[in-house]
């Protein structure tokens, strides 16, 4: 009777870090007993099956969640996904799924998934692993990911997604509705992590594995916000196919052209230092979240036991924590020349990539353009500093 990890994020909680390490070592895993899968959509269309991972698809098991959440026939679709690990936890004393998608069902709660954990943990104990990341540094990361790409403001956005970031409201309502299922919520934060790191805390909290085999590494960070702000003041169609862009402000953006996917990841590399703007955001970002959430995450340290007074740091003084400004500071209204020529040039960065890529050979192109002496990172900082 095998346990059942699911690690369920949160997004922009350290999980692509996560997911790259569990799938870099699927074979160590193994030999410690440890059963990677992953939920896979099959041939058929709208059917997503959950294996023991392999190589050709990502560990990402965001297929199941974005299937489960847009069918009509939901109960047939958890049946399938509960079934899948059922079968895997017979075959290892640990399975381990992982997607930041989890979260979705969690906050708000889908009864439902809920309901069927409760069942599968009859016979295989499962548990989520939660981490929670300190709300204001979430929320600004959240922007620089994915924000900048739709129609709301800065404000607007941050706001849309503050009821999902109550970290002791989740965990209460998962308690109430799944009583039997063990959900572990762990602090994002280095002086909080067991180990040191987040791949260390992972793998000794929820894998019972020792952290001595781990080599720290980041994945999937965020962009600079300067940059994220320029992107997001590029022509309709530049990066986002404008056939698939909804107009309305409330939706999500289009889907993000393939060269712009390919530059993405070079994009996140690029390290600079933060125009004024761009500071005087994060800082009041920093001040709304310490007034919207620390009240709550001191309930939540209290009944965990975290050692740490506080999870949201004592804001940097400043006129007030009214989001509205943030719309001013974060939205460039007319490009100038030289952020026009750097769109420019992020357009040919990830032509270049993709075709690198396309090559198997894309090292080359990170490594000449993302260097520390780098003409490319020397420029993007004279641009957004301006």
């Amino acid at each position: 009777m095998g346990k059942i990890v699911i690690h369920a994020g949160r997004p922009k909680a350290g999980s692509s870090s996560v997911q790259t390490w569990l799938a870099d070592h699927v074979d160590d895993l193994r030999a410690s007993d440890v059963l990677v899968a992953q939920a896979v959509m099959s041939k058929v269309r709208d059917v997503v099956h959950v294996r023991e991972y392999r190589a050709d698809r990502r560990v990402n098991s965001g297929d199941f969640i974005a299937a489960y959440m847009r069918l009509d026939d939901r109960p047939a679709h958890l049946d399938r996904f509960l079934s899948d690990m059922a079968s895997l936890a017979d075959s290892a004393p640990t399975v381990v799924i992982t997607s930041e998608s989890f979260a979705n069902l969690l906050e708000p709660a889908d009864e439902q998934f809920l309901q069927g954990l409760s069942e599968l943990n009859r016979s295989h104990p499962v548990q989520i692993a939660y981490y929670v990341r300190p709300q204001h540094a979430a929320l600004v990361s959240a922007w620089a990911q994915w924000g900048y790409r739709g129609y709301r403001k800065p404000a607007a956005y941050i706001e849309s997604r503050a009821t999902t970031h109550r970290y002791l409201t989740t965990l209460e309502t998962v308690e109430r509705l799944a009583p039997e299922v063990e959900m572990t919520v762990r602090p994002f934060r280095r002086d909080l992590f067991v180990g040191g790191g987040l791949v260390s805390d992972f793998v000794s909290t929820f894998l019972g594995l020792d952290d001595s085999i781990v080599e720290e590494a980041w994945a999937n960070t965020s962009m600079p916000v300067d940059l994220a702000n320029v992107l997001r003041a590029a022509p309709e169609g530049t990066f986002w196919t404008s056939d698939v862009k909804p107009r309305a402000a409330a939706r999500k953006s289009g889907r993000p052209t393939n060269s712009y996917r390919a530059a993405v990841p070079l994009l996140e590399a690029w390290k600079v230092d933060e125009s004024a703007a761009a500071i005087s955001g994060r800082h009041l970002v920093h001040r709304w979240a310490h007034e919207q959430f620390e009240a709550e995450n001191r309930e939540l340290i209290e009944r965990l036991g975290w050692p740490a007074d506080e999870f949201i740091p004592p804001p940097p003084e400043g006129s007030g924590s009214d989001l509205e400004q943030l719309n001013e500071l974060w939205t460039v209204d007319t490009l100038t020349p030289e952020q026009q020529m750097l769109i420019c040039a992020v357009q040919d960065l990830g032509d270049a990539a993709l075709e690198l890529k396309r090559a198997h050979s894309s090292k080359g192109v990170a490594g000449r353009t993302l260097g520390p002496e780098s003409r490319g990172r020397d420029f993007l900082r004279r641009v957004l500093r301006r």
